[in-house]
C-alpha cells in the first residue's frame, strides 16, 4: 500500500467538496481511496512557504503485477480553483 500525505490553502470549501467528491470514484476505481482528511485550525511548523489549512492523505493499494506508475494516471483538479499543493 502506498500513501500519500498532502498539505493544502484551500480558499475555497465549496470547490474543494466537489474536488473530493470527483476524485473519490476515480481513487476508487485503481484501488485507492481518501483515507484521512483534516482542517487545520493551527500550523505549529511550516516549511511550505504558503498557508496550509487542509490535510489529508491517500491511499492506493499496490497488487503483484502493478507499480504505482502503472496504476496511477495524472487526474486533473475539475474547475481549476485556487488549492495549492504542497
Amino acid at each position: 500500500m502506498i500513501e500519500r500525505l498532502m498539505g493544502l490553502d484551500v480558499a475555497d470549501n465549496d470547490g474543494y467538496q466537489a474536488y473530493r467528491e470527483a476524485m473519490s470514484p476515480l481513487l476508487e476505481r485503481i484501488g485507492g481511496g481518501f483515507r484521512y482528511d483534516f482542517t487545520i485550525a493551527k500550523t505549529l511548523r511550516n516549511s511550505a512557504g504558503h498557508e496550509i489549512n487542509r490535510v489529508f492523505i491517500t491511499t492506493f493499494r499496490i497488487g503483484r503485477r502493478e507499480t504505482a506508475s502503472s496504476t496511477m494516471k495524472p487526474i486533473g483538479r475539475p474547475g481549476g480553483g485556487s488549492s495549492r499543493p504542497q
